[in-house]
């Protein structure tokens, strides 16, 4: 119910009472449509023409309001309608992550989503940071936190109610992200479905258990373990999130071939990797695809100008940042009572890189 302001010796305190009033009626679902004239509001509240200009002029820039030339004044509702309208979100990732162009696409579309309905988006690079605002955090969006601990950190400062992990999987909290077990799955099924029995792995960082390129593994070994003719290779590339190069890589490429001289497909985890192998195998005069296959993930831009163009997953950073968003928005409403799990699949972008043998006898 909107009540009278109390008169002081300046508009100054009337105008903030009436606009934290209108705020906080619209908020509440009190005030909704088309609002009174302006004249209603300035006999309403016992304040001149200019103090209810101010208000409205305000709630309008913070979008609770919109005007129509000679209709009037209505309530936003699909803005307040939405459970992170005026809500503090929290984007917590590390210096590095702002490397990966799928982190950037993602969150950058998230970021859009969230802005449209007027949430106020904040980024954090460290527990330190994030101290200095846990007090008016309503959610935050862990961005490829790999390891339990550091989520305990979070957990301390702001609650794990209000935690959400974006693309990594840890068991017991709500996360959001790509099904990197399912994608090496069906990186096997389609490379089967081409006829290759003997396939190598270009991995990374297998020693961290249920990280992204773990469950790329998992998802790949259970494939081969379902079909008793198929044989995987798998060669671990030492390298780290700060040396991404294809020098690394190729040696990873070359020890494969040293396992075995029966390979006619390998799939990379990464488009960096396989960015590597098709170093090495041009050194090496191995013809792709014509001598051997190759799979990548990531869907860079650079492989579209590989030779062959580059065939490789391409992750839908569209239905995540829709699903993220959906999620947010169940947290700060208070509807997600229980611990979620949403996995997106990624789907493969076909180019020249792999080719069908299924003619072949193995």
């Amino acid at each position: 119910m909107l009540m009278k302001a109390n008169k002081k010796n300046n508009e100054a305190a009337p105008y903030q009472l009436i606009y934290e009033q209108m705020r906080n009626a619209i908020r509440g679902g009190e005030l909704n449509g088309k609002l009174p004239s302006i004249a209603e509001l300035t006999q309403k509240f016992s304040v001149s023409h200019n103090t209810i200009k101010k208000v409205l002029d305000k709630l309008k820039e913070q979008q609770y309001l919109y005007g129509m030339h000679g209709k009037g004044v209505y309530v936003n509702d699909t803005v307040t309608s939405n459970p992170a309208f005026q809500k503090n979100i929290v984007f917590y990732l590390h210096i590095d992550s702002y490397r990966n162009p799928f982190y950037l696409q993602a969150l950058s579309k998230l970021r859009q989503l969230l802005e449209t309905g007027q949430a106020n988006v904040h980024f954090v690079n460290s527990p330190r940071q994030l101290s200095e605002m846990s007090g008016i955090v309503d959610v935050l969006l862990a961005v490829d936190v790999k390891k339990e601990s550091e989520l305990e950190v979070i957990k301390s400062l702001i609650g794990q109610e209000k935690i959400i992990i974006f693309n990594q999987n840890f068991s017991g909290w709500h996360c959001v992200g790509t099904d990197n077990f399912r994608a090496g799955y069906i990186a096997m099924d389609y490379l089967y479905g081409k006829g290759h029995r003997q396939i190598g792995l270009l991995s990374r960082d297998l020693d961290i258990p249920g990280c992204f390129f773990d469950l790329r593994y998992q998802g790949a070994c259970l494939f081969a373990s379902e079909h008793p003719g198929m044989t995987i290779f798998n060669s671990e590339s030492e390298i780290s999130e700060s040396r991404m190069d294809e020098v690394s890589a190729s040696l990873a490429a070359k020890n494969l071939f040293e396992q075995t001289d029966e390979l006619t497909a390998v799939f990379a985890f990464t488009d960096i990797l396989a960015l590597g192998f098709v170093s090495y195998c041009h050194e090496a005069g191995i013809s792709i695809p014509g001598d051997i296959s190759l799979l990548g993930f990531d869907n860079r831009d650079f492989s579209t100008m590989l030779l062959p163009p580059l065939t490789t997953f391409q992750e839908n950073s569209e239905e995540l940042s829709r699903m993220a968003m959906l999620e947010i928005s169940n947290v700060v409403s208070g509807k997600s009572n229980s611990i979620k799990q949403i996995w997106v699949e990624p789907f493969v972008v076909e180019r020249e890189s792999v080719i069908n043998i299924k003619k072949k006898s193995y």
